[in-house]
């Protein structure tokens, strides 16, 4: 008796704008703003009658015909012996965050010249690739590196083009339709998820303590409205939408509002509950719970009313918080400011001015 063997089917690793919309529930805007918030790639299809070459910029410049002369003879000095194009297997090209901001406000934009592009390697699989840099044979002596992605029309090649005003790249249309998303960074962004968390209730393990500070459970309400991946309709947040409600809902100051989402994203942008519990209990805490940490330093303190110098004996080392932030949490140095501002509760009295971090309070 024979057996049925049946192909698994490939796991497919690009999606359209409109596909990641629909699998994420979020919309194409809502897509384009992570992308001009440079928390996703967003891609561009290359039409079928252009071709992508690798050129060097100032060339490319030299085919403006807004070119002021002193700039036009400083580019050509720089093009001295220059072989500058040479064809690349690019097959999309990666919007920049200007990009994703025009095509989110009009719905289109147009591009010549890219920094980036995706090619594929022998699996399929995309891959981001950067123009190489020319190599001394090329007699490229200037040290800036200006090799950019610049596309032209099929049938023309501009590497045999003598005169620079003719090797002028062409606009290509960027719109929706065209653009593309990779599956890993939708993944990684949470847009779509390998194992289906929604049905998990959203629990950091929070338990609010009577040494917590006011901005601290604000902090920890504010991962509960963002990452309840319950909620119906639930998307990942946007940055700008998150410190917004720090600053309108709980009246954070500017600083610490950008500190409170930048602790929040690092710690549950990628949310697995399972494998959270897992670094939990190794001690290898994401940033929120490391505020928590520092928080537990005021549990013995003294914010009654009382003599000042008594209550400065029972407050935590601001520099040794610091200090343990950066070095065993990552934290860069503002974000283990806006740390501290956020454990610190407001009822302490200062001790002097906080010089290196004016949080408005």
């Amino acid at each position: 008796m024979n057996e049925t063997r049946t192909t698994p089917t490939p796991t497919r690793t690009m999606y359209s704008l409109e596909e990641a919309a629909a699998l994420s529930g979020c919309t194409v805007e809502t897509l384009l703003r992570h992308g001009a918030e440079r928390h996703l790639s967003i891609l561009a299809r290359v039409p079928d009658d252009v071709r992508v070459y690798c050129t060097n910029l100032d060339l490319v410049e030299l085919s403006d015909s807004a070119l002021d002369e002193l700039s036009r003879r400083m580019r050509v000095s720089y093009l001295d012996g220059v072989r500058p194009l040479a064809r690349s297997d690019i097959h999309l090209l990666v919007l920049t965050p200007a990009d994703c901001g025009l095509i989110a406000a009009h719905g289109e934009a147009y591009q010549s010249v890219f920094l980036t592009g995706v090619a594929f390697n022998g699996a399929f699989d995309p891959v981001f690739v950067e123009p190489p840099a020319l190599a001394a044979k090329d007699g490229y002596h200037d040290m800036r590196p200006f090799r950019r992605f610049a596309c032209y029309a099929v049938g023309h090649d501009p590497s045999v083009q003598g005169a620079p005003s003719r090797i002028a790249p062409i606009r290509i249309k960027l719109a929706p339709v065209a653009l593309r998303v990779r599956r890993n960074d939708l993944i990684s962004l949470n847009l779509i998820r390998v194992a289906d968390v929604s049905m998990v209730k959203f629990d950091n393990g929070f338990r609010q303590m009577p040494h917590m500070s006011r901005r601290l459970i604000c902090l920890n309400n504010g991962a509960l409205h963002f990452w309840d991946r319950g909620r119906p309709g639930w998307c990942p947040p946007l940055a700008n939408d998150v410190e917004r409600w720090f600053r309108d809902e709980c009246n954070f100051p500017v600083k610490v509002a950008e500190g409170a989402t930048q602790i929040l994203y690092q710690s549950y942008k990628d949310w697995d509950p399972v494998e959270y519990g897992k670094q939990k209990a190794k001690d290898d805490l994401n940033m929120f719970d490391a505020v928590v940490l520092i928080a537990a330093g005021w549990k013995n303190a003294d914010l009654g009313i009382g003599e000042r110098e008594d209550q400065i004996d029972t407050y935590p080392e601001k520099n040794d918080a610091i200090k343990l932030l950066k070095t065993k949490y990552g934290f860069a140095l503002h974000s283990a400011l806006a740390a501290w501002n956020i454990a610190r509760p407001q009822e302490a009295k200062p001790i002097g001015r906080e010089k290196d971090y004016d949080d408005g309070a």
